[in-house]
């Protein structure tokens, strides 16, 4: 597993939007996608999954992620860290859905 800076992720999310025009919040199901993927592939519905989130586009990523474990009877908890009013408008979307 290769981990990057939050610069290199700004980057590389910034060329995908770009040149597969995809969306970011597309880009964020898609990552949410596969973390879901990778959850239900190690873990049972009956394990405790616990998901920190904050007001920007990772921590739209863990909404999105919540959504699609819980959508699939997961047993989630989340957590939300409120350090700034500053939402991104992709975690607002996936706030409410």
């Amino acid at each position: 597993m290769k981990i990057f800076s939050s610069e290199q992720i700004r980057a590389i999310d910034e060329f995908t939007i770009k040149y597969e025009t995809v969306s970011s919040a597309e880009l964020m199901e898609r990552a949410a996608g596969q973390l879901y993927k990778w959850i239900t592939g190690r873990f049972g519905r009956t394990d405790r999954i616990i998901i920190f989130t904050g007001p920007g586009n990772n921590g739209g990523d863990g909404l999105a992620l919540a959504r699609m474990l819980v959508s699939n009877r997961y047993n989630v908890e989340i957590y939300y860290l409120n350090f700034t009013e500053n939402r991104s408008k992709d975690w607002e979307m996936n706030l409410k859905r």
